[in-house]
């Protein structure tokens, strides 16, 4: 289990997250659902270690976590794909994903076919540089490295927004194949209908706090919870 409890985070001053707790199950994808500057992002960032909190603490599997680095939480079995994907321009996809493994001291050819397992269609552009991927190919990579550190736990931010409805169904049913394997994914999201095809629980945050935890459904019967997340109830 991956566990942020009680996380009090400020930055320059100003206190961005109030008391986050969440968890997160291996074989289960969750989503940290809010609208833009909610503190989704924060949350990601301070479970992977970019962060420090001013209380609380961040565990996995009853391991105390919250005082190591980012490459020890990687070395623990947590990986981390940012919203704006990082993918190094001029190396290739094959090295994109070889790098990822080997600083997470993993075999890297065994990384290459674990990725190719689950996106069997990057074997088409493995040679081709990052700098010429689409926005598609890219979000493949950036899952696919993330694969590749072997994760027990996979911390993803906003990997869905702006994609093509069957490019968002082609990642989806990847992170349920992922989620199958027994790996534990947390998704930050701000679309809650891209959210609901694939997610098993979500936590709805807002000014810092989660103020819901449970299902995307039962969330929208309330009025208040809905217009956060801006969808509108029928009459």
């Amino acid at each position: 289990m991956l566990k942020a409890e009680g996380l009090h985070v400020s930055i320059s001053g100003v206190e961005i997250l109030r008391g986050v707790t969440l968890t997160v199950a291996r074989g289960t994808i969750v989503c940290l659902l809010g609208r833009n500057g909610a503190g989704k992002t924060t949350t990601i960032k301070t479970i992977m270690g970019f962060y420090k909190p001013v209380k609380g603490r961040v565990t996995i599997d009853n391991m105390e976590l919250t005082s190591k680095s980012v490459h020890e939480r990687v070395k623990y079995g947590v990986s981390y794909a940012p919203e704006d994907l990082r993918i190094f321009p001029w190396l290739t996809v094959e090295e994109n994903i070889k790098l990822a493994a080997k600083l997470a001291g993993r075999n890297v050819d065994e990384a290459i076919e674990i990725a190719l397992g689950v996106f069997p269609e990057i074997r088409g552009f493995l040679k081709r540089q990052g700098f010429y991927l689409s926005g598609g190919e890219k979000r493949m990579v950036a899952i696919a490295r993330a694969l590749a550190q072997n994760p027990k736990y996979m911390l993803l931010d906003e990997l869905l927004e702006g994609l093509a409805p069957i490019v968002v169904e082609r990642l989806s049913k990847a992170l349920r194949e992922i989620a199958s394997k027994g790996v534990g994914i947390l998704i930050a999201e701000s679309n809650v209908m891209l959210a609901k095809r694939i997610v098993d629980e979500a936590y709805i945050i807002e000014r810092g706090e989660i103020i819901y935890s449970g299902s995307i459904d039962k969330a929208l019967e309330t009025e208040n919870i809905a217009r956060i997340l801006g969808v509108k109830i029928k009459p």
